[in-house]
């Protein structure tokens, strides 16, 4: 079972075909001029996420051959597709892997041939969170002037509809990428939590501005000030 909902302005009905689950949405515009899903484009997301759950393939397929060590990417139809891949760190987003989404995103973001994208991990772990491997010696200066996640700006001026398949952790800095796409569709073992006051930091990646505006101010400082998960019954009725 899959759950979904926009995150910001305006109403949209979506049909659903005979058995799948329904998908509540809001429609956010970014950018001056906002670029609305044409009609193949919303055939060739919904194949998607069908696929997904059934174990299916789309009708159609192609591997995109690039050159990058932190994500996979591929076209479905007129969907393009990035998979997070660091399975073994739980998809923890360093900066390599910011970049390449970047990258992926702008690029799939200037192809005709792709009207939405899909960004997504593995059934363990959507994204659990921040690399702190590379954090641990440095500051909030160093972050600061290294523009640690200067890729992050990337992934915001994306004007095409941006969908976040999340299953498993959707943790920290995780959470915060899942929120800054348009559509959030969350399978049933999804977890979603802003940790990083364990750390004695606060969420950096626009976690502390999102949250409030998506489930409230109460909710936001109680996903922060605790550090507790949000499961995906929770989310949903939380807005996320």
């Amino acid at each position: 079972m899959v759950r979904g909902a926009y995150r910001s302005i305006g109403n949209v009905t979506q049909a659903q075909p005979p058995g799948a689950t329904r998908v509540s949405c809001r429609r956010e515009l970014r950018g001056p001029v906002a670029q609305a899903p044409d009609a193949e484009s919303s055939r060739a997301v919904q194949s998607w996420i069908i696929a997904r759950e059934t174990g299916s393939e789309p009708d159609t397929m192609r591997t995109i051959v690039m050159d990058y060590t932190c994500i996979r990417t591929e076209t479905r139809g007129a969907v393009g597709l990035v998979v997070l891949d660091r399975p073994k760190v739980l998809n923890a987003l360093n900066r390599a892997l910011i970049d390449e989404l970047g990258e992926a995103l702008a690029g799939f973001d200037t192809d005709d041939a792709i009207g939405a994208m899909v960004v997504t991990g593995n059934e363990k772990a959507f994204a659990a969170g921040a690399d702190i491997s590379e954090m641990v010696d440095k500051d909030s200066m160093d972050m600061f002037g290294a523009r640690h996640f200067e890729g992050w700006e990337r992934i915001e001026k994306v004007r095409k509809p941006v969908i976040a398949a999340v299953a498993g952790y959707a943790l920290g800095g995780g959470c915060e990428l899942a929120m800054a796409c348009d559509i959030i569709i969350a399978a049933d073992n999804a977890r979603f939590g802003q940790p990083e006051i364990r750390l004695g930091v606060l969420p950096g990646l626009g976690g502390t501005q999102r949250l409030p505006r998506i489930a409230g101010k109460a909710k936001a400082m109680d996903m922060c000030l605790t550090a507790r998960m949000m499961n995906a019954d929770e989310a949903e009725r939380s807005g996320l």
